[in-house]
């Protein structure tokens, strides 16, 4: 029986697979920079968030949200994944040295 946390089986090496299959996202390596404090992260950081609203906000858009609604919950849920991002990559930047 394969689990939910079983990673797909591509016949190569885990690390092999994992770089293959592009896991890491270009927001997660803007987070990273942000963290470690590197020059003109944050810009690339404040882009992904607001790309992250559009998307959030198309999705809204279909789901029947509109006008201040639509413009405050996608930028309050692109936010909140911002901020899990954020903790994800300050929690793990002693991993990355």
């Amino acid at each position: 029986m394969v689990k939910w946390t079983d990673p797909p089986n591509l016949g190569l090496p885990e690390t092999e697979m994992f770089q293959s299959l592009g896991v890491a996202l270009p927001s997660g390596e803007s987070a990273s920079d942000f963290v470690e404090g590197k020059s003109g992260s944050t810009v690339r950081l404040v882009g992904h968030l607001l790309g992250r609203a559009v998307l959030l906000g198309a999705g809204l858009a279909v789901a029947g949200a509109r006008d201040k609604d639509l413009v405050k919950y996608s930028l309050a849920g692109a936010t909140a994944i911002e901020v899990f991002v954020l903790l994800y990559a300050w929690a793990n930047k002693e991993k990355k040295t």
